[in-house]
């Protein structure tokens, strides 16, 4: 099978996207895993495979999509930030937080990474650290938000 040019692909990606935002999965599927087959190294496909099986409740595939995306596109803060959602999500507070630091430490000076962070240390009772993460926030960007 040929694989489509990056253009291409980013051009079916979104096409897929659409559909999922339809509700129409299938269609969205019949779309990506077919690059995924061309390019299986390709981190924006499965991170996009990822999306629709959390769409559609398929917590495992979801996760294994996850995986596939963050060996393929590792050094992609974005990628690091889907994870984290996405294991937040599912209850997976150690490997939200890991995600979270991998997310910040690719892009140290991105706010959203270091408060959502912040955010999950204080849903899970890591207060202390939670209040030194904020106060760091404000003091950093004292205007964001």
């Amino acid at each position: 099978m040929n694989k489509p040019a990056p253009q291409d692909r980013s051009v079916i990606i979104r096409t897929a996207i659409a559909y999922q935002a339809r509700g129409a999965f299938d269609e969205a599927r019949k779309l990506l895993l077919p690059l995924q087959q061309a390019n299986p190294q390709a981190g924006d496909v499965a991170v996009a495979l990822s999306r629709l099986a959390f769409e559609e409740g398929d917590r495992a595939e979801c996760l294994a999509q996850l995986e596939r995306a963050l060996a393929a596109a590792g050094d992609n803060p974005k990628v690091w930030q889907h994870a984290a959602d996405r294991y937040q999500h599912f209850g997976m507070t150690d490997e939200a937080l890991a995600a979270w630091d991998r997310a910040i430490a690719l892009e140290p000076k991105a706010i959203l990474p270091r408060a959502e962070r912040a955010r999950l240390q204080q849903q899970a009772g890591k207060f202390e650290a939670a209040n030194t993460a904020f106060a760091k926030l404000i003091k950093a960007a004292p205007r964001e938000g």
